[in-house]
């Protein structure tokens, strides 16, 4: 059983999830597929791929499984409290591969919260939303990241979310081909995978709540 999903998602979503998935469906072999690519679940040994975005997916059926959240996060040890504090510490940015008005990223998140963009510690750039979030547990400066990937990190105290607002991203979807038949071992595993994101579903409602 193969599963497509971007490195960020595998890494961070997936892999600390694997533990659940060897308890309640040890006897599938799974293997994950990471990568930024779009991936043709049509025309190759991929069974099932996790979307993230608006769409459309043509040629493939589609539900939703969450929307995401972003919000500044930092390592506990800069001493990040309020807004004020973002002046003293670099902002922590990262690529995305598709450019869309409704993109999460600094520029959106200051405009909602009302202030000027920008900090006077200057900024890191990364390719790739992992190593943001690797950059902000390392206390590196404040990262704007999805808060499903980091629930982790966050439950443990390796970062805090000091300050709101926390504003939408997009969706993560569950795609497969229109045009092969789903074996039971792929059916398990979707309602594996939908069971998982009701739990990050309730996450982001705690987060959001907070």
């Amino acid at each position: 059983m193969v599963i497509s999903a971007t490195n960020a998602f595998t890494a961070k979503w997936l892999l600390p999830r694997m533990g659940s998935f060897r308890s309640e469906l040890g006897g599938i072999d799974l293997q994950l597929l990471a990568s930024d690519e779009t991936v043709d679940l049509r025309s190759t040994a991929v069974d099932i791929g996790i979307r993230y975005g608006r769409g459309p997916y043509p040629d493939l059926t589609v539900e939703p499984l969450f929307n995401d959240r972003f919000a500044p996060v930092a390592n506990p040890r800069l001493g990040v409290r309020t807004v004020e504090d973002l002046a003293r510490w670099p902002l922590i940015y990262f690529a995305w591969r598709r450019s869309h008005p409704q993109n999460p990223t600094w520029k959106r998140w200051f405009a909602e919260a009302q202030l000027t963009e920008g900090s006077p510690a200057g900024e890191l750039r990364f390719s790739d939303e992992g190593h943001a979030i690797q950059a902000a547990v390392a206390g590196e400066g404040v990262a704007l990241v999805s808060q499903a990937l980091v629930a982790e990190e966050l439950a443990a105290g390796r970062l805090h979310q000091p300050f709101g607002p926390s504003i939408a991203g997009h969706a993560y979807h569950l795609a497969v081909s229109s045009e092969r038949a789903l074996s039971p071992g792929a059916h398990a595993v979707m309602a594996w995978l939908r069971t998982q994101a009701k739990g990050s579903c309730d996450v982001l409602d705690e987060f959001s709540s907070t």
